[in-house]
């Protein structure tokens, strides 16, 4: 069983990563050839208008952004929300049904967030992947860590490591898959 197998009847697939060539090989490794493509600064520009991007952008510079709202449950204890306005969310004609993220490290929590809204507006499954012990993006300092971390102890394990934990994986992946 592939991931890539589990694919072919699903339509409107979308795939990203930091850079081009992880892109392409993302694409290549789930055999997405016609589907949409982005990298990471791509994706942020089709999913929110061109004044939402510029305020998430100019956000990540400056922790005091009016995007974020720290909340102290107790003090010296807090957490930040962030507040992304709808009206930064494009509207798009045909939205992706799944988005797989590669390197989601990479993402800052109010890039995350966008993501979360445009995902909720437009029903959009995100898949993402990437070890969140690397530090890909740290702006500020809200990384995705910040935002929220789901560890999975049969998807901590690398699938090289075994031909069992790679079926597992696929399982759980076909298993959210199906619902697309």
């Amino acid at each position: 069983m592939s991931l890539a197998r589990e694919l072919s009847g699903i339509k409107n697939i979308a795939v990203c990563a930091p850079k081009p060539k992880q892109v392409e090989n993302l694409a290549t490794a789930l055999n997405i050839t016609e589907e949409p493509k982005y990298t990471k600064t791509e994706l942020l520009k089709y999913i929110l208008t061109e004044d939402g991007y510029t305020v998430i952008q100019k956000a990540l510079e400056d922790p005091n952004s009016e995007l974020f709202t720290k909340n102290e449950f107790e003090p010296g204890a807090s957490y930040y929300t962030v507040n992304i306005d709808p009206k930064y969310i494009r509207t798009v004609k045909d939205a992706p049904k799944v988005i797989f993220i590669d390197e989601i490290t990479h993402f800052e929590l109010a890039e995350i967030m966008a993501l979360e809204a445009f995902a909720s507006k437009y029903n959009v499954k995100l898949m993402t992947s990437g070890d969140t012990l690397q530090k890909g993006s740290t702006k500020v300092g809200f990384n995705i860590e910040s935002a929220f971390t789901f560890k999975n102890p049969r998807l901590t394990i690398s699938a090289r490591t075994s031909r069992d934990t790679k079926k597992d994986n696929l399982t759980l992946l076909k298993d959210v898959l199906e619902n697309c």
